[in-house]
């Protein structure tokens, strides 16, 4: 499947943009310099979600509807929005790609590693985050 083909089936629809509480929360944060936060969208259910799990393909963060929240700085669960954003990051600032990170979960079993540096790095990121 292409990529576009992958991101209609997990993002139904054309989701949200940040809201200013967001952007704000996200815009002071070092790390993020230079990510484009008017790319990213924030979707509610799809077929990757069916295990209660968010996924993120590209600028699209995908959050179960248990898990979503319309101003995750209002809202929600703040560390996980926070995790998924910096998959963003690495997508838009690196080589990563969404595809990165099913290989690190197959491979390696743990994706908390050594080797499963994508996922221990967004939760380092996200632990900077009030809970």
């Amino acid at each position: 499947l292409g990529s576009s083909a992958v991101n209609s089936l997990a993002a139904p629809s054309e989701g949200r943009p940040l809201t200013p509480g967001e952007r704000s929360m996200l815009a002071k944060s070092p790390e993020l310099k230079g990510i484009d936060l008017d790319a990213i969208r924030i979707h509610r259910g799809g077929i990757y979600t069916w295990w209660d799990d968010a996924v993120t393909l590209d600028n699209n963060v995908t959050f179960p509807g248990s898990g979503y929240s319309s101003d995750f700085s209002i809202q929600g669960d703040i560390k996980w929005f926070a995790h998924e954003v910096f998959h963003v990051y690495e997508y838009q600032t690196s080589s990563y790609h969404w595809t990165d990170a099913m290989v690190e979960q197959i491979r390696y079993r743990d994706p908390y590693s050594v080797q499963g540096t994508h996922e221990r790095r967004a939760d380092e990121f996200a632990d900077r985050f009030r809970p």
